[in-house]
């Protein structure tokens, strides 16, 4: 498997001199990755200019997505991470950082809206706890696994449906949130890890490591529930609303081919039970990156401008 470098963001700065791909002329330094699967009424803008994105084309930082109803995509990032953007979504990618050779990566996004599902790759393998989602309500941090996540108010209705939440609840249909764990844990490149997922407000934090579970976050400022199994029928309804079409085994971004890449529609099968991790010891008990402290607390809005 090819090994490259990317940077992109904030952190460039630092890692300029490995980091080098050739890639086209809209901004070298700042492709992430390549769209896929794309389907329905899709736009990506970048800065005042928008486009209808096809499969295959170059995404770079800042893009953002937005996916109206039966709509959606997926982006194939350089380290082979894959977020799958589910309908009537609002999504960008803030920060990307890789470059395996000196075990630093990053990878921070946004969602204000919709359904999204993260699989890990690279970047969450080597540096887990570098890898964090930012929602209106909560932040959530991956620890290499895969998660779907659901903004807005089909997160209540599913709430709802579990009975976490009443009639006399306070709830919030354009802040809610909803996490589900897919994933327990993964295994990339021979780095194998116990899969968990953290989902913090400025007043708590839970930790969930059993898949088939979720956590709701009601409203800005509230403290995630507890987590609970999702059950079958919330299973499907966010199913429907996220999975596209399979993807192939492998792209060319530049002049680098990206090999192995994981095909959505098995992705979730191949994170349970990796195996031993490189030192011998269950990716369920150890792992890289697990001794660091939960992500930040969420930063005062604004969030996303209007559109």
């Amino acid at each position: 498997m090819v090994r490259p470098s990317f940077c992109v963001g904030a952190l460039a700065v630092f890692l300029i001199a490995p980091c080098f791909v050739p890639v086209p002329a809209h901004a070298q330094s700042d492709q992430i990755g390549v769209s896929a699967a794309v389907r329905g009424n899709v736009t990506v803008s970048s800065g005042v200019r928008s486009r209808t994105p096809g499969s295959g084309e170059a995404m770079y930082l800042g893009d953002r997505v937005v996916t109206r109803t039966q709509s959606g995509m997926q982006i194939m990032l350089l380290d082979e991470s894959v977020f799958t953007i589910g309908e009537n979504n609002d999504f960008v990618i803030d920060r990307f950082v890789y470059d395996p050779d000196r075990s630093v990566a990053e990878i921070a996004a946004r969602l204000s809206q919709g359904f999204l599902r993260y699989v890990s790759g690279g970047a969450a393998a080597i540096a887990p706890q570098n890898v964090s989602l930012r929602t209106p309500s909560a932040t959530i941090g991956t620890r290499g696994t895969s998660i779907d996540v659901i903004v807005g108010e089909e997160a209540i209705a599913f709430a709802r449906s579990m009975g976490l939440i009443g009639p006399g609840d306070q709830v919030d249909p354009g802040t809610a949130v909803f996490v589900i764990l897919r994933g327990p844990s993964t295994s990339y490149d021979g780095i194998s890890q116990r899969g968990r997922v953290v989902v913090q407000t400025p007043n708590g934090s839970v930790e969930m490591r059993r898949e088939g579970f979720g956590v709701l976050v009601p409203f800005a400022g509230a403290a995630p529930f507890a987590p609970a199994p999702i059950g079958p029928v919330v299973n499907q309804s966010v199913v429907s609303s996220i999975e596209l079409p399979g993807i192939g085994s492998s792209l060319t971004i530049g002049d680098v081919e990206i090999t192995d890449f994981p095909n959505i529609d098995s992705v979730i099968g191949g994170l349970v039970n990796p195996g031993p991790g490189p030192t011998g010891v269950s990716p369920d008990v150890t792992g890289p990156g697990f001794e660091e402290e939960i992500p930040p607390a969420v930063p005062d809005p604004p969030f996303f401008p209007p559109l």
